[in-house]
């Protein structure tokens, strides 16, 4: 058993994550009312770079609480001179951790409209992602319009192409449209694969394994190389299939 805990017994496992999620719960309160009250007497931007902040460190001491630290690879790879679009792979609600604790922590993430309703993380989420409703086409399609408002701002965008978890650990087809905003806005994609964050927490359960997790960034893909959005998102998709498998061989 790799849970996290001195003699790593499982009574002292569940003393420990109660604790821990005492300590979240309490930490949702306070952060949840000051950004409320920032919005209130300061202004809705002062108010999101606090509730990004706070999400920046959130993601990591998901990690850290339970004594890991992903290990990421190809950070030369993310451009410099211009925003770009995420896409990744999903695995588990650690996913987006990943990325705004240790790669991008600018980023706005497309994510379900469900997790407005999640303590603390609604409320960041409200300031760092686009929710989408994959039930109510006319609200995707306001937050595909939201999306593309943030790359042509100049925003880094992130999103899981699958559009759903994979339940097996591997890299299920792509959904359809995916990735037509960034054809749309000819912005870089910047494909990454991520193993390990499965094991964390499977889907079903809501206790926390330590795992080794790794990461790896590609290089970046132009979309105005490619005849349409079939093209690109096999490509895209073949290339991070390869890499996951070389990462899960690497152990």
């Amino acid at each position: 058993m790799k849970y996290l805990l001195l003699p790593f017994t499982f009574i002292g496992y569940v003393v420990y994550y109660a604790v821990i999620m005492i300590y979240y719960l309490l930490y949702s309160v306070y952060y949840t009312r000051r950004i409320h009250w920032l919005e209130k007497h300061r202004d809705e931007a002062t108010a999101a770079a606090y509730a990004r902040s706070k999400g920046v460190e959130l993601s990591r001491r998901c990690y850290r609480w339970f004594g890991m630290k992903p290990e990421i690879e190809g950070f030369e790879n993310l451009p410099k001179d211009r925003n770009y679009l995420i896409a990744s792979n999903h695995l588990s609600a650690f996913d987006a951790a990943t990325v705004y604790g240790f790669i991008a922590p600018e980023a706005f993430f497309i994510v379900k409209k469900e997790i407005a309703t999640y303590p603390l993380l609604g409320v960041l989420a409200k300031r760092m992602a686009v929710f989408i409703d994959r039930e109510d086409p006319r609200q995707a399609v306001y937050a595909l319009r939201k999306a593309m408002e943030h790359l042509r701002n100049g925003d880094i965008l992130a999103l899981f192409p699958e559009g759903t978890r994979s339940l097996d650990g591997h890299i299920g087809p792509f959904a359809k449209g995916s990735l037509r905003i960034a054809m749309m806005t000819k912005t870089w994609i910047v494909p990454m694969v991520v193993t390990g964050n499965e094991n964390i927490m499977p889907k079903g359960t809501v206790f926390i394994k330590r795992a080794k997790v790794k990461a790896r960034i590609l290089p970046p893909v132009d979309p105005k190389a490619f005849k349409n959005e079939e093209e690109l998102i096999e490509q895209i998709r073949q290339s991070m299939i390869s890499v996951l498998e070389a990462l899960k061989k690497q152990g």
